[in-house]
Formats: structure tokens, sequence, C-alpha cells
């Protein structure tokens, strides 16, 4: 038997409105209209009306009611809702259950027809009772990882506490995250619930999509409490094949839908490929040595030896690629390398071959050992004993380098520095927990890049002599499974995902400044 699923919002709207003209200069009105009667009055009691009819203090419009309006609880039949002047009107079409309180929440989209001003969070409620049910459920829904709001989430209440209900069940009350991923349900019978929070992508109020984004708890919610929701998204146990494409001439891309170490790729077209190696990455990139001799390239991708996708590439203008200029990249930072750090080289294409002899390193005009280091196809890292607060250059002599398309450099000479040790700050930092149990350890900088990562287990303490000056943040992660890395949740296994705690505020390294603190991780 084929289940029908209600939505729980308006799906037509029929409205007209009259057309005002606002008055030509002074300030902007940013009074949002209000409502000024109610037929029958908002919170009536022995409620058995077919229709409602609210007035607004100015003329109205509806703006975006299939994504605004909710209706709790559930309404298999969906009303009509129509807007005339300043009196927006609703004609239910559904039988309305016995003493039950109803709650039509309309969020931002009831708006004036001037400025567009939302009446926000407006609510008619009525019970068809003798009273109205005045228990509410406020809370939060957090990024897990990040612990940033999630805005717009679908918040869920269910009288049925089995673990299944969010797979297969619609809800009994529903609210709406804002923009600080905070949610309130009002009107509530006293009762326990199962509270339930997705990113509901194709609005069905089930979580029944891989990509769905959730956050939810296993015990049971009662009324007149403030809860925390944590969310993330299902690790896909299945691996596929997201995309694949030339990304430049010469440059073929594999895009997988997650990182995998046990991803095998076969070319059954070309022996002659180059591949570049991102180890837990979730991206492959194959470079062309030589022009194929079939217009599009086949690979077959297997993940533990069974087959999950065979893909064609198709190749275009490769005879341009040898007559184009291979370009380079430094890790500097303004003409600065850091202390403790080697000059890495990135080429923009595959090396076939360095010439050593012809890289020459100073150190102000005085010629300076070094060591080189290929790392993978187009990175080679240049190591030397470098010192404090120095000037230095390193020349590329003509054809140093040869790529895989013939292509050999002309000179360049790149010139930078080293900062004096007084330049950079310190911190020790001492860990302690209550709990017996691996963490790893971050240091972000402000951009939420991880300059430095320790594995711990309970107390432990880090000396960084050598840390830029800026804003840095501080994170430490349960590493429960002890595999080194953050880990999500499995709803229907029971698992959340692995517990992420922040330090309160953001450290300022400055120069010459050593920096001292003690943290306390509270579980």
């Amino acid at each position: 038997m084929k289940k029908r699923i209600p939505y729980l919002v308006v799906l037509g709207v029929f409205f007209s409105c009259a057309q005002v003209s606002s008055p030509t200069g002074g300030p902007r009105d940013e009074t949002p209209p209000r409502d000024s009667v109610c037929i029958p009055k908002n919170n009536s009691t022995s409620f058995n009306e077919k229709e409602i009819e609210i007035r607004f203090t100015e003329y109205i419009n509806l703006k975006e009611l299939n994504n605004q309006l909710i209706i709790s609880p559930f309404s298999k039949i969906l009303p009509e809702v129509t807007v005339k002047g300043k009196t927006l009107r609703i004609i239910i079409k559904d039988t309305l259950q016995e003493n039950t309180t109803y709650v039509y929440h309309f969020g931002k989209s009831i708006v004036d027809i001037t400025e567009g001003n939302a009446a926000e969070n407006f609510r008619y409620v009525f019970s068809t009772g003798n009273t109205i049910d005045t228990s509410k459920i406020s809370g939060q829904v957090l990024n897990s990882f990040t612990y940033q709001p999630e805005e717009d989430f679908m918040v869920m209440l269910y009288s049925v506490h089995n673990d299944s209900a969010p797979l297969t069940l619609l809800p009994n009350y529903i609210a709406k995250t804002n923009k600080e991923g905070n949610f309130l349900f009002t009107n509530l019978k006293k009762d326990q619930y199962k509270i339930f929070a997705i990113k509901d992508n194709n609005r069905n109020y089930l979580f029944d999509l891989p990509d769905e984004i959730i956050a939810y708890t296993m015990n049971t919610t009662t009324p007149d409490t403030h809860i925390t929701l944590l969310s993330f998204k299902e690790d896909s146990e299945k691996q596929f094949v997201k995309k694949s494409s030339e990304l430049q001439s010469g440059k073929l891309g594999i895009f997988l839908n997650k990182p995998s170490e046990k991803i095998k790729v076969k070319s059954l077209d070309a022996n002659d490929l180059m591949k570049e190696n991102y180890i837990g990455s979730d991206t492959i990139i194959y470079w062309l040595k030589n022009k194929p001799s079939t217009e599009k390239l086949r690979f077959v991708i297997t993940d533990f030896d069974s087959i999950i996708d065979t893909v064609a590439i198709r190749i275009s203008n490769f005879e341009k690629t040898s007559k184009e200029k291979t370009s380079l990249s430094y890790n500097l930072q303004n003409a600065n390398l850091n202390l403790g750090e080697n000059i890495k080289i990135t080429f923009s294409r595959p090396i076939e071959t360095l010439n050593d002899s012809l890289l020459k390193l100073y150190c102000d005009s005085t010629p300076i050992p070094f060591k080189l280091n290929f790392d993978g196809l187009r990175k080679v890292i240049v190591e030397a004993n470098w010192e404090e607060n120095k000037k230095y250059s390193l020349h590329f002599l003509p054809s140093f380098f040869t790529d895989v398309y013939a292509y050999k450099n002309d000179s360049l000479t790149i010139k930078f520095k080293t900062h004096e040790k007084k330049f950079y700050g310190s911190l020790q930092l001492k860990i302690k927990s209550n709990k017996n149990q691996p963490y790893i350890f971050q240091l972000l900088n402000e951009k939420e890049e991880v300059q430095k990562q320790e594995v711990f287990t309970q107390t432990s303490a880090f000396n960084y002599k050598q840390v830029i000056p800026g804003k840095y943040k501080l994170r430490v992660i349960e590493d429960t499974n002890q595999n080194g890395n953050w880990d999500t949740g499995k709803y229907i296994k029971n698992i959340q995902p692995e517990k992420v705690i922040v330090y309160s505020g953001t450290l300022n390294i400055r120069s010459n400044w050593e920096q001292e603190i003690e943290w306390l991780l509270e579980e």
C-alpha cells in the first residue's frame, strides 16, 4: 500500500493585494505589520471553526510561505491561505483532533507591501479542547566539529520513542532553527518526546538520504528544558566517483565522494600515465606524458578489488602542452622563510630531471651548501642550515629543470630572508583531563588551519618555541577509536561523532613574548 506523506507547509497560496504607493522621501519605514484583530481570537479554546481571519495594521503580502509556514500537529489536508489588503484568511480543510492545541507559525512569511518588513515569528494558536497547552522546549543546533550554529534545520519531536521513528514516521511537532541555530517549541502537551534535527534536503521530514546532516539524542526530552544538539553527516559506507574531467591540458582528475587509501585505478587505454599521490585525499590526479591514441581515456576504479565505477575522460588540445611554460611557487610569506622550515618549490607540471649543479644558494653573497629532495612529481625541498635574520637568494640557472614535456627553465632568481628569533612568540601549554583516554590536540590559526598537531593521553605539556605572531585557537578531539582522526557518527548504531573540545577565547601570540596556558578539559 502506498503511503502519502503530507507536507507541513502550504503548497498553494492564493492572494490579491491592493496597489498602494508609498510616499517619496522621508525615513525608511522599518515597522513590521502587527495583527490587530483575529477572528476567532488568538489562543481561543473549544475551537470548531473552519475559517480564520487575521487583520493587520497595514497592507501585507506573503513571502516564501511554503518554506516559512509550519503547522503543528500535522494536518493531512492542507489549509488554504489567502491575502487581501490587510487581511489574511485561513480556510481549514482537515478534520481537527479533539483536545489538541494547534500552532500556525508563519516565520518571516508575512511582510508589508511597501518595505517588505516581516512580522517575524507570528503565531496563531487555538485549542479544540478547554485549555491551551503551554509547555515549551528550546535548544540550539551546533556543528559537532566547529561548534558553529546550524541555520534552517528542521527540529522534530515524536511521541513514539522508537529509534526508527525519524526514518519511518512523520513527527508530532516541528520547529526550525534561526541563524543562531536556536529553535523553540511552544504550546506542547506535557509528555516525553524523542527529538531529532535534520537538514532536510528533500523536505519529506524523514531521514532517508545519505547526505542529510542530522543531530539527535537517544534520551527522551521533557518539556520546559533547553537542549543542545550537535550536527554531523554520516560517513557514506559506499565509495563512489563524484566526477572525472580534464583539469588542464595533460592533467586529469578523478574525484571521489570521500578519501580512501584502498582505491585502485587502472587505465584501459594508456600505460605511460603519471599518478600524483595524495595520501588520504579524495582526489586522484594523473598526468599524460604523451599524446594518447584515442580521444577518450577509460579508467576502472576498484575498492577492495570490487569495481565501483568505470569513467571516460575526453582529451583535448594536448599538442599545446609542450609549448607551455612550467611555473614555480614557494612556501614563502612576504618573501620570508620561517625558521625551522625548508624551501619548498612546487612546479605547475611534473618534472623529468633536475641538474642540482645549476642551482645556487647564497647567504648574502656567500655560496652555501644545500640538499635537494624530491617530494612527489611536482615538489622539491631545498634543505640548508638556515640562520636567523639573514638575506638569501636562490639562483636557477638555465636548464636546471626539465619537465616531462621537455620544457627547460630560463634564468630565475628569488630573494628572501629569515626573521630574527625575537620576531616569534612562544607557547607553553599544559592540558589536563580526568579521563584516561587518547586525545588529539590541534593549534589553529585564524583561518582554522592546523598549524600543530599532537597525540596525548589524559595529561600532557607542549612547548612551542617559534610561533608566528597572530591569533590562534586550541582544539582537542577525543580520539575514541585511536585512529588519529576525528570520526563522525552513525545514527542507526547510536554512535555520536567524536567529541570536540574548543578552548574558550582566542590566543594572541606576540613577538618576543612567552604565553603560558593551563587547560583543564571539561567533560
